[in-house]
């Protein structure tokens, strides 16, 4: 039991495998299928904590999509993940968080997506991408958009910003390259 506990605490933690293997003593197999179990209980939780959709009267939610993976000056192979797309919605009142993997990034996509994940009554801000300008045509409450080549916060309106979004991804890249 202990074992066990002490598997569960290193992967709460971000201990890389051969951590643990130091650690516990135990042999990299059993460590690695406990971790294995470990992310299969999260993905579980999260399936049923989010099953509605996010957002409503009167909130906002920031909507992205990002790249997982890009090789380096564009040189090279293509690899295994790297025509894989994420589409990003955050909540900023619950602070949730939908994350989906999405094949392209067109608006026939997207938009159904979004009508899936999305409150219509919610106020969806994004980056000035063409796919999003037609946000309210499809029946969302407002949208709002900034060109992040100019600058981060849209200086019209102070609330006009995708931050949170985008922390999310760093974070969210930040595990998943770590776990190869």
């Amino acid at each position: 039991m202990r074992d066990i506990l002490s598997i569960v605490m290193c992967f709460v933690l971000h201990f890389t495998v051969k951590q643990v293997v130091l650690i516990t003593s135990l042999s990299e197999k059993t460590v690695i299928d406990w971790y294995v179990f470990c992310r299969e209980i999260c993905e579980v939780i999260l399936a049923n904590e989010f099953e509605g959709k996010i957002g409503g009267e009167g909130m906002i939610v920031e909507v992205d999509e990002s790249h997982l993976f890009r090789r380096k000056y564009g040189m090279g192979r293509k690899g295994k993940g790297e025509d894989k797309w994420l589409l990003g919605c955050y909540c900023r009142e619950t602070k949730q968080c939908k994350i989906v993997q999405v094949p392209d990034r067109k608006r026939s996509t997207i938009m159904p997506l979004l009508l899936q994940i999305i409150d219509t009554r919610s106020t969806i801000i994004t980056d000035f991408a063409k796919i999003y300008k037609v946000c309210e045509k499809f029946g969302f409450k407002a949208h709002k958009s900034v060109c992040h080549k100019r600058y981060f916060v849209c200086p019209n309106d102070s609330d006009t910003y995708t931050n949170n979004i985008e922390i999310t991804w760093r974070w969210q890249k930040r595990d998943v390259l770590s776990c190869g």
